[in-house]
């Protein structure tokens, strides 16, 4: 089914005239699964306004099939302390939980993309458990100018990241399968509104011959250096991506591109 959604805001001058519309929120934006995707919650397109807002009484599950996105599936989620995700009851803050029946036989590989939107400074990581599998993901927003959220047209920190990863088929079974989100907070203390919003959720089957589940590593440079014996050093973002936790990386990786101009 197809379902055309928007939200209209007009820019008022003092005097009451109108100064311009504003179109939120993309139109015949299709929910529910296309192709090959095991589950689809929501739509990506920047926005977040095909879930439920506000915060949930109790607990958040949602069954592929069954859950529908504007009555089952929360917008925004509250970050938990990394002190407290041990906890079995922390409020909203809670892991949040979407089920999913597999049939057949199974792919070698699956994807899993998160896309979520950032409408606060914080940015906190989010915990993911895939039955009995659990890791951690720290997002890397980039400003959005797409205005999917009303947050968008007055909020400078107004972001989105995706989260995109492969894994493993014999993470999953025959039968009913579990994903749990949880967005936490790298921190001692509480940070004030600390917490993400979802764009949309989705889990695909990988096919043979697509993106492989070796370990990679991602170097990107930046605009900072530091001044060292015989010259100049850039600081590099170095990202690296394995199936298995490191043993021993410490708290930072000590890399860095020499520049002796």
């Amino acid at each position: 089914m197809t379902v055309s959604w928007g939200r209209t805001i007009a820019f008022v001058l003092a005097t009451g005239t109108p100064l311009c519309t504003a179109l939120y929120g993309l139109q015949s934006a299709t929910q529910g699964c296309s192709g090959n995707c095991v589950f689809r919650v929501g739509v990506f397109d920047g926005s977040s306004a095909e879930f439920v807002q506000g915060q949930p009484n109790g607990e958040v599950r949602y069954l592929s099939g069954q859950s529908i996105a504007a009555r089952d599936w929360y917008a925004f989620q509250p970050a938990a302390l990394s002190k407290h995700v041990a906890k079995p009851d922390q409020g909203t803050a809670s892991p949040r939980t979407i089920q999913f029946h597999l049939k057949g036989d199974l792919s070698r590989a699956y994807r899993l993309k998160v896309a979520l939107l950032f409408e606060d400074p914080s940015v906190p990581a989010m915990r993911l458990t895939i039955n009995d599998k659990t890791g951690m993901y720290y997002p890397e927003p980039r400003l959005d100018s797409r205005l999917g959220d009303i947050a968008g047209a007055h909020d400078t920190v107004y972001s989105n990241a995706a989260i995109s990863f492969a894994f493993p088929g014999y993470f999953l079974h025959q039968g009913l399968n579990t994903i749990t989100f949880q967005a936490v907070e790298m921190a001692d203390e509480a940070v004030p509104e600390a917490g993400f919003r979802y764009d949309a959720i989705e889990l695909d089957p990988v096919g043979a011959g697509s993106t492989p589940l070796n370990s990679s590593t991602r170097i990107k440079p930046t605009v900072f250096f530091t001044k060292q014996r015989g010259g100049l050093s850039e600081l590099v973002n170095v990202t690296p991506r394995a199936r298995r936790t490191a043993k021993s990386v410490g708290n930072r990786i000590p890399y860095a591109t020499s520049n002796r101009g």
